[in-house]
């Protein structure tokens, strides 16, 4: 989800727009409930705990029905996807940008070392995990003193990444989900490419790598594929498949492999290019649009044809054809004027943006949940939107940019 550049001169701008799109796709799909209107005109619904529902505190009660019915704007089957495209989006931006990392450090190199897979995983750390760590800290310090319960293990787990390891994640702090996938990736990518390149360290390192992709790949979709043919009546495919790490993995390969390209081919006339993001835009409009018209994919009580595709071809197909789009969008470059500026801001504070907005939210819905008009509704949101922003910017700029300064003193990316 972040880009690993020291300066914004060496900021893409076609990665930055691409960027603000997912985290505004990943806040519909979160909050557009605020737009579902209550029968008053002027009048807006209060409930006193609308925490549980969110897994703020995993122990509470559900909310009544009228509550459920008002968190989400729009049906199950036509919003999810949103925050789904948003998602896989990141994960293809995260594999382009450490992969570009990766692969420069692998053909740079004699040899790839320990040494190399060390620095590349200590920046990304500097990166992903202090700002993080912050947001987990803050929201387990809530559930302690609000609910009075005690810091269990399972929730300090999550300060490792291993709360979905290998099972769906908990209701506690959701977002997490997706962070575990990229943090297991970081650190299994570089350990999988030294490994390989000892043990092959004659092969041509660009064949090398796109052969070690291909079969990564392959690896992750039959694992996924030997789940999903088990599956119990009532599967979840959002929580049983999307959710937990070892199914997900090869979603940031894509963006990998889309990098790896670019590499072999600097000199391309963009032609190729063109063609891939066509491609791209067509195949993510068609499996978009299926999503839609299709309906909510949480029940493995339909076909087998249905379970195989929602279960393991969409979750492969969808960051593919996004990750065709990064090639050409990799060349996208704009002047600096006020909207560049407010685009590129946007994308460096979308991380924290994506940690924070999630219970943002619902805090700020505590007495106000379901408004009665569309006026009322898009104050509340314009509201809630600039508190997001604000707090993104104060985590950015007291967490997250201090410690990448530190990081590009002390850390430099070995190289050969």
């Amino acid at each position: 989800m972040k880009a690993d550049a020291r300066h914004s001169s060496y900021r893409i701008f076609g990665f930055d727009l691409m960027r603000v799109v997912a985290i505004f796709l990943v806040l519909i799909a979160h909050t557009s409930g605020t737009f579902k209107l209550c029968a008053g005109k002027w009048s807006y619904t209060i409930d006193k705990d609308p925490f549980p529902h969110m897994g703020l505190f995993p122990d509470g009660k559900d909310l009544p029905e009228s509550m459920q019915k008002a968190a989400a704007a729009l049906p199950p089957g036509r919003v999810w996807i949103f925050g789904t495209a948003g998602v896989e989006l990141f994960f293809v931006l995260s594999g382009f940008l450490i992969g570009g990392i990766l692969i420069r450090q692998v053909t740079s190199s004699p040899k790839y070392t320990i040494a190399h897979a060390g620095s590349f995983l200590v920046r990304r750390w500097f990166r992903t995990i202090p700002a993080y760590w912050f947001a987990l800290t803050v929201f387990l310090t809530l559930y302690s003193l609000a609910d009075g319960k005690p810091i269990t293990a399972q929730l300090l787990s999550y300060y490792l990444f291993l709360q979905n390891l290998n099972h769906p994640h908990p209701g506690f702090f959701g977002i997490a989900w997706s962070l575990a996938v990229e943090e297991w990736f970081y650190l299994l990518l570089p350990l999988l490419v030294f490994i390989v390149t000892s043990l092959f360290g004659g092969v041509d390192k660009v064949k090398l790598l796109l052969i070690t992709f291909i079969l990564f790949v392959f690896s992750c979709i039959v694992y996924r594929a030997f789940h999903v043919q088990r599956v119990p009546i009532g599967f979840n495919f959002d929580l049983e498949i999307r959710k937990v790490v070892l199914y997900r993995l090869d979603a940031i390969m894509y963006g990998v492999m889309a990098a790896l390209l670019v590499h072999k081919r600097k000199q391309d006339s963009g032609i190729l290019y063109q063609v891939l993001f066509v491609a791209g835009l067509s195949l993510s409009g068609v499996l978009i649009a299926m999503a839609l018209i299709m309906g909510p994919v949480f029940s493995a009580t339909s076909s087998s044809g249905y379970v195989a595709f929602f279960g393991v071809i969409f979750y492969a197909a969808l960051p593919c054809a996004f990750a065709l789009l990064l090639p050409l969008t990799s060349r996208f470059r704009m002047g600096n004027n006020k909207m560049v500026q407010a685009i590129t801001f946007l994308s460096r504070i979308s991380y924290s943006v994506y940690l924070v907005h999630f219970y943002l939210y619902y805090l700020a819905q505590f007495r106000r949940v379901h408004f009665g008009n569309y006026f009322l509704a898009s104050l509340f949101y314009l509201s809630y939107l600039s508190c997001v922003i604000v707090t993104a910017s104060f985590i950015y700029f007291l967490i997250e940019k201090p410690f990448l300064n530190i990081r590009d003193k002390y850390i430099p990316l070995k190289t050969g």
